[in-house]
């Protein structure tokens, strides 16, 4: 939860969500996991909580290991 916090807030104050682009929410293995980054990262932007899941893919799944969960997009410049 901390580090959910901890995106979070850097998206607020630093790299804000280019709402241009789509945002994907996903994990690996990890309904729980997921359902608590949607909802640290709910209002962040427009369109952030109907944004579609995906499970992660397996390059990266490889890396994270079950159980994690985390959100994709494309920062504002």
């Amino acid at each position: 939860k901390k580090a959910f916090q901890w995106i979070a807030d850097r998206i607020r104050n630093e790299e804000p969500i280019d709402t241009d682009h789509m945002v994907l929410f996903g994990h690996s293995n990890a309904p729980d996991a997921l359902a608590e980054c949607r909802a640290a990262f709910a209002g962040l932007a427009p369109g952030v909580e109907s944004a579609p899941d995906s499970p992660i893919g397996a390059v990266v799944g490889t890396h994270v290991g079950p159980g994690a969960a985390g959100m994709a997009y494309i920062r504002k410049l």
